[in-house]
């Protein structure tokens, strides 16, 4: 891999991830080189790499990371053999695609940390969850970056999988994507996005639980006037969903918990909740 020189760096820090592991520093034959060659790697890992430069007074700048990197061919042979998937033109047996994770969504709570949930019909299947921070921009490309999430991702859940995004950024618009390793091959699919973020902000007022009331399915209930200025969400539309903005409709049994939020005058957020209990 190589990356560009910065100015004013007298040296280079290369840190390597091989999930579920933590990083390891790597040793640079040339501290000041702004290209190395990784000869100890894991044929079918995943490789995630991390670079910040070094100053004369041994201070570390900001870390630039790399994105996930499938190795396919051993430490001894570096070339890897054609994939017809990747490859267009190249010989050899078409594999089947592995099938990517379906239903991708992301949901605000716990409070401050997003829920990411999906299902896969691999069974056994492993995952790597990605968020998209916006304020983060490749060097070169000035493209936004996709960040692993650290944390558990396996196939406790099968085929309904969700992890807990505990450390994400204080504020912003956060975006998701998984993808799908197949057990047997340790091949991985392509990446499925959610399709619609999670808004961040820090609330800084928020009402209690407002009322609870009960519901049949397929009924509808107006909450309070449909004022087009908030943002409504159900934090589980299997139960309740939207009809119009203020109104919802039941779907199916259970209880869940439906919040609206506007920002006031001092651009701080408000929220108003309301626990629905679909009988």
């Amino acid at each position: 891999m190589a990356w560009q020189a910065i100015a004013g760096a007298v040296g280079y820090n290369v840190t390597r991830s091989v999930p579920p592991a933590g990083g390891t520093r790597l040793t640079l034959p040339n501290p000041s080189d702004t290209q190395y060659v990784d000869r100890d790697v894991k044929s079918g890992s995943y490789h995630y790499y991390v670079v910040s430069a070094v100053n004369e007074a041994n201070i570390e700048g900001m870390k630039a990371g790399t994105s996930l990197m499938a190795v396919t061919a051993t430490a001894a042979t570096p070339a890897r053999a054609p994939d017809p998937e990747t490859d267009p033109g190249s010989e050899g047996p078409t594999q089947t695609p592995v099938p990517p994770p379906a239903g991708v969504v992301a949901r605000p709570y716990p409070y401050h940390s997003p829920t990411v949930s999906w299902q896969s019909s691999i069974q056994g299947a492993r995952f790597i969850v990605e968020r998209l921070d916006p304020t983060v921009y490749a060097a070169e490309a000035q493209k936004a970056v996709w960040q692993m999430v650290p944390g558990p991702q396996t196939d406790r859940a099968w085929p309904c999988c969700q992890m807990v995004d505990r450390s994400p950024p204080p504020f912003g618009y956060l975006r998701y994507r998984v993808t799908a390793i197949d057990p047997a091959s340790a091949r991985r699919s392509a990446p499925t996005e959610t399709t619609s973020g999670v808004n961040n902000d820090a609330i800084k007022t928020a009402a209690p639980v407002l009322f609870a009331m009960g519901m049949k399915v397929g009924a509808t209930e107006q909450l309070v006037g449909g004022d087009r200025g908030h943002t409504w969400v159900s934090l589980d539309t299997t139960i309740v969903s939207f009809w119009s903005p203020g109104v919802v409709k039941a779907k199916g049994r259970g209880m869940t918990y439906v919040v609206w939020t506007k920002r006031n005058d001092r651009g701080e957020l408000q929220s108003s909740i309301w626990r629905i209990l679909v009988e």
